[in-house]
């Protein structure tokens, strides 16, 4: 006989000692437009490699990034599209890794030049690489994220889950 128990989070911090530190969510939609001609004029688009967006991932200690978009997710995929958009003086801006399916697992662009178009540029650029039009990304409680997904015109979806952490002292 099966017995499925189906609790909610809360239930789960309850009975087993779990904590949520995360809410996961999922976007998805078709891109509105095509980024205007004069950004790509401004900046070069190059195709760079697992090992560098890898490399850059280990520098950011300061944010949180969930495991279903972490480098060891994606990391044996063979036809990930890496791309990274760079400035005049050949400094990197802004990178991005997308799935052959359209999942964006790596989107992220210098704070110093965000709300310029980079990120949806880098998107619209790995979409056509991958020859896609539908794009899915999943992100954890990051507002400024989540707002740049639905000015791109990507929709939440329904679905959601959770991250849950035990603490170590209640390890036995």
């Amino acid at each position: 006989m099966l017995h499925i128990l189906l609790l909610t989070k809360e239930g789960i911090n309850e009975q087993h000692g779990y904590q949520t530190r995360y809410t996961l969510k999922y976007y998805s939609g078709t891109l509105s437009s095509a980024p205007p001609d004069t950004l790509s004029s401004l900046y070069t688009f190059k195709k760079i490699t697992f090992d560098d967006v890898e490399a850059f991932r280990k520098t950011l200690t300061n944010c949180h990034i969930h495991w279903q978009s972490d480098t060891p997710y994606y990391a044996a995929s063979t036809q990930e599209a890496f791309l990274g958009i760079y400035g005049e003086n050949q400094t990197c801006l802004g990178t991005v890794a997308m799935s052959p399916q359209g999942k964006i697992n790596f989107l992220w662009v210098d704070p110093k030049h965000r709300s310029q178009g980079l990120g949806y540029a880098l998107i619209h650029k790995a979409a056509e690489t991958q020859k896609i039009e539908k794009v899915h990304i999943s992100l954890s409680d990051n507002d400024s994220l989540e707002r740049f997904m639905q000015k791109a015109g990507l929709v939440k979806d329904t679905l959601e889950q959770y991250e849950m952490y035990m603490p170590l002292s209640l390890i036995k």
